[in-house]
């Protein structure tokens, strides 16, 4: 996972949506937008998709998640 260091050395902050994200994606592995979300929602229901869509934009436009087909 991303430490807060990479993150600023990037040019982000470590925000609490953020570390979600990064933390459903390390702890799935390969896995949609949709599952994030889902693994998300059962600890943070008002992170909704959109807000996921957005952060993991965010990580692969800097090279922190690969989108794969």
């Amino acid at each position: 996972m991303a430490q807060p260091h990479e993150l600023r050395e990037k040019g982000l902050r470590l925000t609490p949506q953020r570390e979600l994200v990064l933390n459903a994606v390390r702890e799935l592995g390969h896995a949609t937008p949709e599952d994030v979300a889902a693994k998300i929602h059962k600890t943070h229901p008002g992170i909704n998709l959109s807000t996921v869509y957005r952060n993991l934009e965010t990580l692969e436009n800097v090279g922190l998640v690969l989108h794969t087909h």
